[in-house]
């Protein structure tokens, strides 16, 4: 009787849309190991020894600027901080800040207490946002991330949530940005506590105590010095000793270190940025095992993304880089910015980048996109976007194709099913689902390339 209870309650959830189509959700554990995935699928050998070609170079060093100038060019969204024009539009700024705020407050949401947002709250973050008083003129001020720092929707670190029983999804959430991020900075709130600012990949409020004001020059100084060194880690860890015994903190996969020099002891020195006593900009030594980083960018390969990929296997979820962690398209993000490629920071910009394999429509069939992925997509560099959501392609295994992905859960059986882990998965999830599975839901197959 009981399981025809739960059974009846929620075909009920699911016909007057409480269930997996509105905001609020039933939630259960995915099962440790997903449906269809053997154990030898969460090994990155697996799926190399499957590649045609894991070791070709796909673009060399010339050919990715190139590319990465035509994304810079094409989304208007991914800035070199050190070429951005000094001015910039106090109109626009008054626009956007105000746009944020409306759409923040139009949403029904509600604090970590369970209490639902009044309009005295965003009344006083309107006030601490000085949208009439806009500072400098116009003019960029320059500055760096010296501690990992979030990057804000609204100047404040309380948390906002579409639902009280899901405190993962903080809808304030923009970004995280790591140590030694440049940014420009075109804004300060009144409690001079947040700076709005521009990092090369989003733009948000940043809390003041943990950047460093700094000249223009000195961002491409630090940015473009070489050698360098690349984080291939999921997280680099930085010591201050080169004993690695003193822990200074960390920095995600695809960040860029100015080597400092090489120890024998399989320990490299790198710089970063931080304050000296009085405030300014210094940079200082910290240390970092070899394991960790390569020495300049890692070659463009199949194998190299699919190597890197694994690295995170069972990392995390993080919305927005909450936790210091990363959600599906900064996990895609890392993995190309290893070998030097600066893909866009969301799903949906990302889904517009490379070049295009197939544009699908809800009439293509399932078929069809299997036969589409087995003929023309190549594990590795091939990305699959579907609304809200993107994965890395891996290959087809019986006429199956996997990807491997960081994700916070799927809908399925009126139940919103957590992972909250990056991990491997045929693309039959959500198939009993009123959108249905991850493969009908593909929008597009692309593959970053030129």
């Amino acid at each position: 009787m009981k399981k025809k209870t739960l059974f009846i309650l929620v075909k009920l959830l699911i016909i007057f849309g409480i269930g997996c189509g509105s905001k609020h959700f039933l939630y259960k554990p995915a099962p440790g190991m997903l449906p269809n995935v053997e154990p030898d699928m969460k090994t990155v050998g697996y799926w190399l020894t499957k590649h045609p070609y894991p070791d070709k170079v796909i673009l060399n060093e010339k050919e990715i600027e190139s590319l990465n100038a035509d994304i810079v060019k094409n989304t208007g969204i991914v800035t070199d901080i050190s070429e951005v024009s000094p001015y910039f539009s106090k109109k626009q700024l008054y626009y956007d800040l105000k746009s944020s705020l409306k759409n923040v407050s139009d949403e029904k949401l509600f604090f970590k207490n369970g209490q639902k947002v009044n309009k005295y709250f965003y009344e006083d973050v309107k006030k601490n946002m000085r949208m009439n008083d806009l500072f400098y003129d116009g003019i960029y001020v320059f500055a760096f991330v010296y501690k990992l720092a979030d990057q804000r929707i609204l100047p404040t670190e309380e948390g906002l949530f579409e639902d009280p029983r899901n405190l993962d999804i903080d809808k304030l959430q923009n970004s995280a940005l790591d140590i030694g991020t440049p940014l420009a900075i075109m804004h300060e709130t009144s409690d001079r506590k947040w700076y709005y600012a521009r990092s090369p990949y989003s733009t948000g409020w940043v809390e003041a105590d943990k950047i460093i004001i700094c000249e223009r020059d000195a961002i491409a100084k630090y940015c473009d010095k070489t050698p360098f060194l690349v984080v291939t880690k999921a997280k680099g860890e930085l010591f201050s000793d080169d004993k690695l015994r003193e822990y200074y903190g960390y920095v995600r996969m695809g960040t860029k270190l100015p080597l400092f020099s090489e120890l024998k002891s399989g320990v490299c020195k790198v710089l970063v940025p931080f304050p000296t006593k009085e405030g300014a900009l210094s940079f200082g030594i910290v240390y970092i095992s070899e394991d960790d980083v390569s020495k300049g960018y890692l070659p463009y390969t199949p194998g190299t993304i699919i190597k890197q990929a694994f690295e995170f296997l069972n990392a995390p979820y993080g919305w927005g880089g909450m936790y210091g962690e990363q959600d599906c398209s900064k996990f895609i993000q890392q993995l190309f910015l290893t070998v030097g490629i600066t893909l866009p920071r969301n799903s949906g910009s990302q889904s517009q980048v490379g070049k295009l394999i197939s544009e699908l429509d809800r009439k293509v069939s399932e078929t069809e996109r299997v036969r589409i992925l087995t003929k023309d997509a190549v594990a590795g560099i091939t990305i699959l976007p579907i609304e809200g959501h993107i994965m890395l392609y891996l290959g087809v295994v019986d006429g199956e194709p996997y990807a491997i992905h960081e994700i916070w859960g799927y809908a399925e059986d009126g139940f919103v099913h957590l992972i909250k882990r990056v991990v491997v998965s045929d693309l039959n999830l959500g198939r009993r689902s009123a959108k249905g599975s991850f493969l009908e839901r593909i929008t597009s197959v692309r593959e970053i390339s030129k």
